[in-house]
């Protein structure tokens, strides 16, 4: 009757004496597969939850999962979905994670090794790091490179090696060996506690820029020039830091990066190292 065209919903449920709801909620049933239909015929589910499934339409397995998570909310309140709002929640989560899968695969391809195309991030680590839903492999997104080699062409690169052939075969050869065997040793004495361990002058801050800046201008602002791009502040008290900070390129979760700087008349390597523990213990401080 609705199908034709000849009553709304609303004129439907009053010439049968129930409620919209129950109208449309039996109107989504009719739609999903037989499958799920008879979880419902056996009152296994609640026909409110029909709605939320038949946004999964196309997705198969998602609807399964949503169905065992039904069934698991009802026999323990602790476990699966018990409320028709926690169906609705889930079915955005799981739209959300197919619409990123679905960018991912358009940006990036399927897997390299079995060619999925269910493919996603591995929710740790690095973002350049993908990985397979249906074989669990994990490679890097740019380079299509498995991420176990990726990973040790990176720590190679920094111990001084450069790798010359592919995953399958792998040649280092050494660069600079007398600088490469010099850190070691110094390693080690700053492991016996013979030598401070060098701190980084140029590195991503943990905190955002305006964080940082905040303890040091509080009530300690003298003046402030604001020329066009730029702008210089004079303080009250000398804070004894040195540092350049940037916001270039900035994204939502990224790090700012901060560059240690020495006064022009202190300009070697002892002061540019004093430089970086004030700028460093500051970070800390704030963390």
């Amino acid at each position: 009757m609705l199908g034709r065209g000849k009553f709304s919903a609303k004129t439907l449920s009053k010439k049968l004496g129930v409620s919209v709801s129950y109208i449309n909620n039996r109107r989504a049933l009719l739609q999903l597969p037989v499958k799920i239909r008879q979880r419902f015929e056996a009152k296994d589910i609640p026909l409110g939850y029909a709605a939320p499934l038949l946004k999964l339409t196309g997705f198969e397995e998602a609807q399964g999962t949503l169905v065992d998570k039904i069934i698991s909310g009802r026999q323990s309140s602790y476990y699966g979905i018990t409320t028709i709002q926690e169906g609705h929640e889930f079915v955005t989560k799981i739209l959300k994670e197919i619409k990123d899968m679905e960018a991912l695969l358009a940006k990036y391809g399927p897997c390299p090794k079995c060619g999925s195309k269910e493919i996603n991030y591995p929710g740790y680590g690095d973002e350049a790091q993908l990985r397979c839903k249906n074989c669990d492999h994990e490679w890097n997104r740019e380079t299509k490179e498995p991420w176990e080699y990726y990973e040790l062409k990176q720590k190679a690169t920094e111990m001084g090696f450069e790798v010359e052939e592919g995953p399958e075969k792998v040649k280092f050869t050494p660069k600079e060996v007398a600088k490469i065997i010099e850190d070691k040793a110094r390693e080690e004495r700053i492991e016996r506690g013979e030598e401070e361990a060098k701190i980084d002058e140029k590195f991503r801050s943990a905190i955002p820029l305006e964080t940082i800046l905040a303890p040091l201008i509080h009530d300690n602002i003298q003046k402030i020039d604001v020329k066009g791009l730029t702008i210089e502040v004079h303080l009250i008290e000398d804070p004894d830091l040195w540092f350049r900070g940037y916001r270039k390129d900035y994204k939502a979760g990224e790090k700012a990066r901060i560059e240690a700087l020495t006064s022009w008349r202190m300009d070697n390597e002892q002061t540019l190292q004093e430089s970086a523990k004030n700028i460093h213990a500051l970070i800390k401080r704030l963390s």
